[in-house]
């Protein structure tokens, strides 16, 4: 097409549009007015399409740009009110309780309930418990008895020292009211108990402590025998209060300092007696390497002597590679002891006893965990014990026990461990090998100790609701007297059981123990039960 036709096409189409845009503009009864702008400058704008720019900080807003989009005016209501959240939710205020009961051959009812408050920063817990029976034999009827009331508190931050720690305060009481029918005429007896206390625990100025005190009393009441054991504790334990940090070949390593007192003093039987501890702790770690020491005085007064110590307590943890980890401990010094440990161990025990605070001259323990894999795990021990005025449970008559406190050597070899078959399915045992002697040149073993205790349980889920489970127990022959001559014959405990959860809160249960109906034999003259059958529930809410 020749150059001067194009021109012509051009200017006709131009000439179009501007009559368009006319006659347009000719409808409108306002002209639209845009502003003026000028656009000055030498350099040529080259911006690619999609290229990334680099991110800037955003500038900050003045205080009177902030003060304009957060103003103090009462805002505009929305059109639609929000629904109100249920009051049950704003509470404060928590309530669980838990109830189980049972109801077990030769007529042994068990009852057990417990109740907790929440509050704020409180919480107030009451429970107890109640169980009897007709006795399996003659005379071997019993009632029990048991209450515990505490409360815990979480002191806000504004306190000086206890800010932000939990204090605990609480009292315990028991009474087991039974027959001895190892003897002849059935002698009845009480052991009580009753203990009140309170603990606080808590950081200060980076430093964590624990600290409490506490008053126990424990009153034997029979025909027999009778005794009775007061006294008062006293602790405080503070961790981190010195600490260091460092790293050393790239490992992170670190050692903390604190410190460690208690004190108890009372009377038994008449009495004075007391222990009392300090001694200052550390740990340091090198990585998953892990060492721990403490290092003190001791003194103490017992039933029939008085005595010094010092303990030595160190361990170390250290793991050996992924599947393997080596535990070891090792302490010598004085062990605190009660005539409340010992009653609660042997209930036939006589309330005269003369009780000593033994001394450990050498307590070494030696570890290997093995750890394969998150579904089992198994461990070896071996431990060897020298003690002088170890406390040894004995016959003191054909009839009656009492403590003989004498030096001895024991030897233990210890295994235990679990494993997860499947995810319903778990497996558990411990075995427990122990030699031992009275030290005395006469080659006497000591009493009451077994030399083989073997335990195993099986737990089986078969679906959400139903779970059973078997046990074995086997424990070896035993001594009665301190002259090794009254066997006390082993015995295979045979236990199972099964429960079915009807609801989320309420689960039923049978236990059967015994099941072989072995002659099983504890202290003694005193049989246990034999084939014994329970029925129970226990409902939370």
């Amino acid at each position: 097409m020749p150059l001067r036709k194009k021109i012509w096409i051009l200017y006709l189409l131009a000439l179009c549009a501007r009559i368009s845009v006319e006659a347009q503009d000719e409808q409108k009864t306002k002209p639209i007015e845009l502003p003026n702008f000028i656009i000055e400058g030498v350099e040529n704008l080259n911006i690619g399409s999609g290229v990334k720019q680099l991110p800037k900080k955003p500038a900050q807003l003045t205080k009177a740009e902030l003060d304009s989009i957060n103003p103090l005016e009462k805002q505009q209501s929305l059109l639609l009110p929000l629904d109100s959240l249920p009051s049950g939710v704003t509470r404060s205020e928590i309530n669980t309780g838990h109830f189980k009961g049972e109801l077990g051959r030769y007529l042994t009812p068990k009852l057990e309930g417990g109740w907790s408050y929440y509050y704020k920063e409180y919480l107030f817990y009451a429970g107890g418990g109640l169980e009897s029976s007709d006795g399996h034999i003659i005379g071997s009827d019993f009632n029990k008895l048991n209450l515990s009331l505490f409360s815990d508190y979480l002191a806000p931050e504004k306190f000086w020292i206890f800010g932000g720690s939990k204090t605990r305060s609480g009292l315990n009481f028991s009474n087991n009211n039974f027959a001895q029918f190892a003897n002849p005429g059935f002698p009845r007896r009480n052991n009580v108990f009753l203990s009140a206390f309170i603990e606080s625990e808590g950081n200060f100025e980076g430093a964590s402590f624990q600290t409490g005190s506490s008053f126990r009393t424990t009153q034997i009441n029979g025909a027999l025998s009778s005794g009775h054991e007061n006294y008062f504790n006293g602790w405080l334990n503070i961790d981190n209060l010195v600490t260091y940090s460092f790293e050393r070949n790239r490992i992170n390593q670190s050692i903390i300092i604190g410190s460690d007192c208690f004190l108890k003093v009372g009377a038994l039987n008449s009495n004075s007696i007391y222990f009392a501890q300090v001694a200052a702790k550390g740990k340091y770690s090198a990585g998953d390497i892990i060492y721990k020491f403490k290092l003190g005085i001791q003194s103490s007064q017992g039933s029939s002597k008085s005595n010094f110590g010092v303990i030595i307590d160190a361990s170390s943890l250290i793991p050996i590679d992924k599947n393997f980890t080596m535990r070891t401990n090792f302490r010598s010094g004085l062990e605190n002891s009660s005539l409340e440990n010992f009653i609660r161990y042997n209930p036939y025990l006589k309330g005269d006893a003369i009780i000593d605070f033994a001394y450990q001259k050498v307590d070494l323990k030696g570890t290997i965990d093995y750890h394969p894999n998150e579904t089992s795990q198994y461990s070896g021990a071996v431990r060897l014990r020298v003690v002088s005025d170890y406390p040894i449970i004995a016959l003191s008559d054909s009839l009656s026990f009492t403590i003989f406190n004498k030096n001895a050597l024991l030897f233990d070899v210890l295994l235990e461990g679990y494993k997860y078959i499947t995810n319903e399915d778990i497996i558990s045992f411990s075995a427990d090998f122990i030699y031992w002697d009275q030290s005395t040149g006469d080659a006497k073993l000591l009493p009451s100790i077994s030399p083989v205790n073997l335990t195993i349980d099986y737990k089986h889920k078969w679906d959400y609701n139903i779970g059973t489970n078997i046990g074995l127990k086997f424990t070896g022959n035993r001594y009665a007297d301190m002259e090794n001559k009254i066997v006390i014959g082993g015995f295979l405990n045979v236990s199972a059981g099964i429960e079915y959860g009807f609801r989320k809160d309420l689960t039923a249960y049978l236990k059967f123990d015994n099941l072989t109906n072995s002659d099983i034999v504890i202290w003694n003259g005193y049989k246990e039960r034999n084939l014994f059958m329970t029925l129970g529930a226990i409902w939370q809410f």
